[in-house]
């Protein structure tokens, strides 16, 4: 869980770049995109991709809830 008190971050080792929407203790929500509409904070992702790791950024008012298969990030830094 994270404190909506700091700007938020996590790692998957491998996948696809896409924030999860599974239910989430900490806001009672749609995890990852119900933390940023919580916290009113951007969220980080680092994803391994075919060797590259990649950088999401799901900001305030730009992450929609899409439900069980993910929210695209809103920007890419890497």
């Amino acid at each position: 869980n994270l404190t909506t008190r700091y700007i938020g971050y996590h790692t998957h080792p491998s996948g696809s770049l896409k924030f999860s929407n599974q239910f989430n203790s900490h806001t009672g929500g749609p995890g990852d995109a119900g933390w940023v509409a919580t916290s009113n904070k951007s969220l980080y992702v680092g994803v391994q991709i075919g060797g590259n790791v990649s950088i999401g950024v799901c900001d305030p008012g730009n992450c929609p809830q899409f439900g069980r298969l993910g929210t695209s990030p809103s920007r890419v830094l890497k």
